[in-house]
């Protein structure tokens, strides 16, 4: 029975513990983010007039059908049951990452390396406590890749169909798939180890269900009343006045911003090159957001890997992977070029892929380790960064997460008739206001004024917000009646509004 226990897939005790570290997150640190309650709102929609309904409102809508179905399902609030499919996503990717990482090298070591990686990756447990398409998204894109390099190693029938149907769920949270579903599998020709006739019908078999799946996706689609091509530029016309935007900006530059940085005078001799000026900027920004997706530990160790060569890719892995970070890579350019912004979580993706190198590189370097006889400082470095990994996964070193969450059971339990203004999208939606995932996170002090008598007012406060509060209070505007939370700076405060 020990045995047992011992030989049991390492993959089955990271699934556990992820789920695990979900439901502690959950817990502990669960303050749902911004773009939460838009799920939920199209969550509610569906419910209410049907998928086509959800998706006119958001056009991708597959994760808050999930999220209403689970609801419907066992009569859980929703905001729970966003939680527990992240919790599920985040347990597919602990599978498929540690998956890939065992297309290296099957070692039991390696498996429980990369599981450790994997768990305490400091940028995927960031968003742990949020209720996002992202996790699901970078899930399933990981599965895609994995079946892409079986499918380049193998050349089996039933690798291309996982990696389209992989690919295909992958495009129901986020676009982007698609263009990994077009453009990867490319990558089977360059695999010298086999011959071109097999590798043209690898590819073959790849966009051959590709366009079975395309033709059966659109015929479901048009069965529940949903136009397809519209969906698609419903879907991408968000960035449409982005692109409109650069357009103008790229093409005949702007002559304001450049008036700003260099001034009227250097203008006239630097203002040329403010297409340059921008985009080397816009590149820094995303080299900054790259290094927060792999974070400091993880980057070190790639780096440290690459100078000591201390890898070596397999050409069947090597092709794909390449591939995944070229599209990655020419996804997050071209969407800070139009948008001129991007967040971590966008490049989670290309930063996720590298990461797979990690584990193959502490593996290869305890073995020199062990070699130069240097092991006990190596495990005790190691230790040292596991230690700090896991302190950076379950431990908030901020303002507690349960102060607004308090807040917003006081309010739904006490405020029940009386108005209520507020800038918390969590209390506006336990309060059940309309149009809770519209609620702006700044406070409006013109809504303070023109309030009727006996308005109850939660807000959030930041701390150039408290003293104007305070001073609200002090001319009779407004009376205080709960502070969250009790002792220290007030983070969420209840205020009701004095005739």
């Amino acid at each position: 029975m020990q045995c047992q226990w011992r030989e049991m897939d390492v993959r089955y005790y990271a699934i556990a513990a992820s789920l695990l570290l979900s439901l502690y997150t959950a817990l502990i640190k669960a303050t749902p983010n911004v773009d939460a309650y838009t799920y939920l709102r199209a969550a509610e929609i569906y419910l209410q007039n049907g998928f086509a309904a959800a998706s006119t409102y958001y056009p991708w809508a597959t994760y808050p059908t999930l999220i209403a179905e689970l609801h419907k399902f066992s009569g859980m609030e929703m905001l729970n049951a966003g939680q527990i499919w992240n919790a599920l996503f985040y347990a597919l990717l602990t599978w498929a990452f540690i998956t890939l990482t065992r297309e290296f090298d099957k070692s039991r070591r390696l498996s429980i390396i990369a599981a450790a990686c994997v768990l305490l990756y400091p940028q995927l447990n960031e968003y742990r406590p949020y209720i996002i398409r992202d996790i699901a998204y970078l899930a399933f894109s990981l599965t895609a890749l994995l079946q892409l390099i079986r499918l380049n190693r193998y050349h089996r029938f039933v690798h291309a169909i996982g990696f389209n149907l992989a690919c295909a769920t992958a495009a129901l949270f986020r676009p982007e798939a698609f263009a990994y579903l077009l453009l990867a599998p490319i990558a089977l020709l360059f695999n010298t180890q086999m011959r071109m006739p097999r590798r043209l019908r690898a590819m073959t078999y790849v966009y051959g269900i590709s366009i079975f799946l395309l033709v059966i996706a659109m015929l479901v689609l048009v069965s529940v009343d949903i136009n397809p091509l519209q969906q698609i530029t419903q879907g991408f016309s968000v960035y449409q006045p982005f692109v409109n935007q650069a357009m103008i900006l790229f093409q005949g530059g702007s002559p304001e911003l450049s008036a700003a940085i260099f001034h009227e005078h250097a203008a006239k001799f630097s203002g040329q090159y403010i297409n340059i000026f921008l985009i080397t900027g816009l590149f820094s920004i995303l080299m900054i957001k790259l290094f927060t997706g792999f974070g400091w530990v993880y980057l070190l160790t790639i780096l440290y890997g690459l100078k000591k060569r201390l890898f070596r890719v397999p050409q069947h892995i090597a092709a794909p992977m390449i591939a995944y970070l070229l599209i990655a890579a020419g996804i997050l350019l071209a969407f800070m070029l139009v948008t001129r912004f991007v967040t971590t979580r966008y490049t989670l993706l290309f930063a996720t892929i590298m990461v797979l190198l990690v584990p193959i590189i502490v593996d290869r370097a305890a073995d020199l380790a062990l070699q130069h006889n240097y092991l006990r400082t190596f495990n005790r470095v190691a230790g040292l960064l596991v230690i700090y990994l896991f302190v950076d996964a379950t431990v908030s070193f901020g303002e507690s997460k349960r102060t607004e969450r308090n807040a917003a059971q006081w309010v739904q339990e006490h405020i029940e008739t009386q108005p209520l203004i507020t800038n918390s999208a969590l209390i506006a939606y336990r309060a059940g206001m309309p149009d809770y995932e519209r609620t702006a996170d700044t406070i409006d002090h013109q809504l303070i004024i023109d309030a009727p008598s006996g308005t109850r007012l939660a807000f959030t406060l930041r701390s150039s917000d408290r003293e104007l509060m305070q001073q609200y209070v002090a001319d009779s505007v407004l009376a205080v009646e709960r502070i969250f939370p009790a002792e220290g700076p007030a983070r969420v405060a209840i205020y009701r509004r004095l005739p």
